[in-house]
């Protein structure tokens, strides 16, 4: 059996996906929805490429119906299904953004 070698370089990350732009959907969240809804979670590695289109654009990582029991399981595991039940509010969630954006 033939070896196969290949370098490999580890970085720390440089960028977070906290930003003005978050904290202004977080108050987007709270006022539509009730401050109930609204979770702040641990970072997590999902939005490692995302903090750095950050850099050039303004924008929010955010997760929309996470948790319940239908969507319970992270993405890419064998038992995740996407809640259905939780498109309008996303849609409405997305309305009220771009409504309140400045």
């Amino acid at each position: 059996m033939k070896k196969v070698q290949y370098p490999i370089e580890l970085m720390q990350a440089k960028y977070t996906c906290k930003s003005d732009e978050s904290r202004f959907v977080e108050s987007v969240i709270r006022q539509s929805f009730g401050d109930d809804v609204f979770e702040l979670i641990d970072p997590v590695m999902g939005g490692e490429d995302f903090s750095y289109y950050l850099q050039n654009k303004p924008g929010a990582f955010i997760f929309v119906g996470m948790g319940g029991e239908k969507s319970m399981y992270p993405h890419h595991h064998p038992k995740f299904d996407i809640d259905e039940e939780v498109i309008p509010d996303a849609i409405k969630l997305f309305i009220e953004i771009a409504k309140n954006y400045d």
